[in-house]
């Protein structure tokens, strides 16, 4: 059995990657017995904007909901599940929402994958053309 005594961990993980991130801790006994702490869920680097597509599935014009906290040049790239790109573009965003307009009604019928990136961190989202 363990004591009840309760200790402080820290510990700066300087290769963390961004978005969700687990740990737990390992506890070894001095008699060689351990235990695990509970998992908890951390976000790194936190990326300082988000991004939702609709509508999904999209028939003519798909489009990008991007919100930032701070200024930002956003590089979206969207593939289809065969992996080629289908389009691309770079586009410097100001605090706030932005809507990008997609024009998807000459897209096959799909699964497509949009792949956006900044500075602090990038998203990968999918949808489907109807």
């Amino acid at each position: 059995m363990y004591s009840e005594n309760k200790f402080a961990y820290t510990f700066d993980d300087t290769k963390a990657d961004y978005g969700d991130t687990y740990y737990r801790v390992k506890v070894v006994l001095s008699n060689g017995k351990f235990y695990y702490s509970g998992t908890v869920k951390l976000k790194q680097g936190g990326n300082n904007w988000t991004m939702n597509i609709f509508p999904n599935p999209a028939v003519s014009n798909t489009i990008l909901n991007i919100t930032t906290a701070k200024a930002e040049n956003i590089d979206v790239t969207i593939y289809n599940i065969s992996g080629s790109k289908v389009y691309q573009q770079s586009k410097y965003v100001p605090a706030g929402i932005h809507s990008l307009i997609i024009p998807s009604e000459h897209y096959a019928p799909g699964m497509y994958y949009v792949v956006a990136k900044t500075l602090s961190g990038s998203f990968t989202k999918s949808f489907l053309k109807n």
